[in-house]
C-alpha cells in the first residue's frame, strides 16, 4: 500500500488551500457579502454611536451579534462549498488526486478560517476605530474578536460538516441554511439576555448565542465588563459536542453525490 509522507501531506494541504483561496477571491459577490455586509448593517443600525459613543458594555453587547454572524456565516460556508464541489464531481476528483478526503475538507476549513480572521479584523478596525475612544480600547476589542474567532470557529466549522450527510437537494439546502441564519440572527438581535431555562434553550439550539457567550466571557475577563454569561461549563460542553459531531460526520462523508436526493 502506497504511503504518503508528512511532508507530502503538508504540501497537498497547502496546494488545496491556495486553490480554495483563489476560488474564494474569484467570487467577488460572496467576498463582498462576507467583508462589507456586516459592517454596512452595523453602521446603518448604530450610526448615532459615531457622535455619541456608548458605554463599553453596550458596545460589546451589540457588536457581539455581528461578531457571531460573521463567524456563523463563514463557518457554515465551508461545508456548503464542499457540497458544491461534490455536486459537480470535483470532490471525487480531488480525493483521487490526493488519496484522502480529509486533506480536502481540512484545507477548506482552514481557507474559510483565514477569510474569517480577515473579516473579523476589518470589523474590529472599522467598528472599534470609529467608535472606541482610545487605541488601547481598539486593541482590546480586536483581541476579544480574535480569541472568540479562534475558540468558536473551528468547533462550528467541524460541526456544520454534518450538512454533507443530508439527502437534500443542493438548492433546497442552501435555502434552508439562509432561513435558519436569518432566524438565528433575529433571535440573537432581539433577545440579548434571556434568563434561566429560556436562555439555556436558545444557547443549545442557536450557535450564534454560543459565539456571543464566548465573547461575553472574554470581554468580562479582558475588559472587566459584567456581561450576562449563562453556564460556562455548558458552553464548553456544547463546543466539545460540536467537535465530536464534526469528527464523526467527517468519517461518514461521501465524496460522490447521494442518489435519490429529495
Amino acid at each position: 500500500m502506497l504511503t504518503v509522507s508528512l511532508r507530502q501531506r503538508v504540501r497537498i494541504l497547502t496546494e488545496y488551500i491556495r486553490l480554495f483561496t483563489k476560488m474564494l477571491i474569484s467570487n467577488k459577490f460572496s467576498l463582498g457579502w462576507y467583508l462589507l455586509f456586516p459592517n454596512i448593517i452595523f453602521f446603518f443600525t448604530h450610526y448615532n454611536w459615531l457622535s455619541s459613543p456608548p458605554d463599553p458594555e453596550v458596545f460589546y453587547l451589540h457588536t457581539s451579534v455581528f461578531t457571531a454572524y460573521i463567524i456563523f456565516l463563514l463557518s457554515i460556508d465551508a461545508p456548503l462549498n464542499l457540497i458544491r464541489l461534490r455536486e459537480n464531481g470535483a470532490l471525487k476528483v480531488f480525493k483521487f488526486i490526493s488519496g484522502s478526503k480529509y486533506s480536502i475538507i481540512l484545507s477548506q476549513l482552514i481557507t474559510q478560517f483565514i477569510a474569517m480572521v480577515i473579516a473579523m479584523l476589518l470589523f474590529a478596525v472599522l467598528a472599534g476605530g470609529l467608535i472606541l475612544p482610545h487605541w488601547s480600547d481598539i486593541l482590546l476589542f480586536m483581541a476579544v474578536l480574535m480569541l472568540a474567532c479562534t475558540i468558536a470557529a473551528p468547533a462550528l466549522s467541524l460541526f456544520f460538516t454534518w450538512l454533507l450527510l443530508l439527502r437534500v437537494k443542493q438548492e433546497s439546502l442552501f435555502t434552508m441554511v439562509s432561513i435558519l441564519l436569518l432566524l438565528f440572527f433575529l433571535i440573537s438581535a432581539n433577545n440579548f439576555a434571556l434568563p434561566g431555562w429560556a436562555g439555556m434553550l436558545i444557547l443549545l439550539i442557536n450557535p450564534l448565542e454560543v459565539v456571543r457567550q464566548i465573547m461575553y466571557m472574554l470581554s468580562n475577563g479582558l475588559i472587566h465588563t459584567s456581561m450576562p454569561v449563562h453556564d460556562q461549563l455548558l458552553i464548553f460542553i456544547i463546543l466539545f459536542l460540536y467537535i465530536l459531531i464534526g469528527i464523526l460526520s467527517m468519517r461518514a462523508i461521501r465524496v460522490t453525490s447521494s442518489t435519490g436526493r429529495i
